[in-house]
């Protein structure tokens, strides 16, 4: 039988708790057969040089403990590989682990990765990049980038962020094209989404699928104060929205074109993206990955 080769690669700033958990994989594993590897990310990209070294050593699965971020990170270079992909949720809104019903207990999640029960999901592609939860260029993209300086990512960072990031806000003009035709949009909010969850349990998208060949387009245009601030209050207060407050369709591929023609940044599973042309090709990749569930 082959001998299972499983990388965890753990990306926690607390080092107390980064010790907790590699003490609590090592003595799950004490007295079983599979070898298991753990790799700390220490910054930002450092996951992916760590996926790459994990593939080179003849991975069987590759488990993401960390954030949305670093499920990313992992998930981007094992598309339409044979590698299994993993999930320890360590982050704050763990958006897509929440989506694919994995939980937040570490012993709950080694049983279900020894199990080796996977499933294949989709994955979203946005010029070169991958996502497997959301992408977004309006508000949420300048949130995110505000909240990428802060230090510490606790709730009143958080809030502090949002704050900033609502003061802040400029609205930009976009040009969505699908199946060949155009729409010119003012949005608020532009979100195209592969799971039904954007974080800390908030979701635009909650029929969304990961496996149906589709991705969740949503918007909402920047010309009503009162869809605003309803928004912005039930993301706050973490309430679900109504469907149908929303613009939505789902979409194969979709092109947006921010008509000012000017770099600008864009959120990718909650990590912020500078773009440096002005158009976005945007696509699903069906059966993509491989998911442990």
């Amino acid at each position: 039988m082959k001998n299972e080769k499983i990388f965890f690669i753990i990306y926690l700033k607390n080092l107390k708790k980064l010790n907790r958990v590699k003490s609590e994989i090592h003595k799950f594993f004490k007295h079983r057969n599979e070898t298991i590897f753990i790799y700390e990310s220490k910054f930002k990209g450092h996951s992916i040089v760590l996926t790459k070294k994990a593939v080179d050593n003849n991975a069987s699965s590759i488990i993401a403990c960390g954030g949305d971020g670093t499920i990313n990170e992992i998930s981007g270079l094992l598309v339409k590989s044979s590698i299994s992909l993993g999930i320890i949720p360590l982050g704050s809104g763990n958006g897509i682990a929440k989506h694919f019903n994995i939980p937040k207990k570490i012993n709950l999640c080694l049983l279900k990765i020894v199990k080796k029960k996977t499933t294949l999901i989709d994955i979203g592609k946005v010029n070169n990049y991958f996502f497997v939860g959301n992408m977004g260029v309006g508000f949420e993209s300048n949130f995110i980038k505000e909240y990428s300086k802060s230090q510490d990512h606790g709730f009143l960072s958080y809030l502090k962020s949002f704050i900033i990031s609502i003061v802040k806000f400029s609205p930009s003009k976009f040009e969505i094209k699908i199946n060949q035709k155009s729409k010119t949009l003012i949005p608020f909010m532009l979100i195209v989404s592969n799971v039904n969850q954007q974080g800390y349990n908030f979701t635009v998208t909650p029929n969304a699928l990961a496996n149906d060949g589709l991705l969740n387009l949503v918007w909402l245009k920047n010309d009503s104060v009162l869809k605003i601030l309803k928004l912005i209050s039930y993301t706050f207060f973490k309430i679900k929205l109504n469907p149908y407050f929303l613009n939505s369709t789902l979409v194969e591929k979709i092109e947006i074109t921010k008509l000012s023609n000017q770099n600008f940044y864009i959120q990718i599973d909650g990590e912020s993206i500078l773009i440096n042309n002005s158009k976005l090709i945007i696509s699903t990749i069906k059966n993509g990955i491989k998911l442990i569930i």
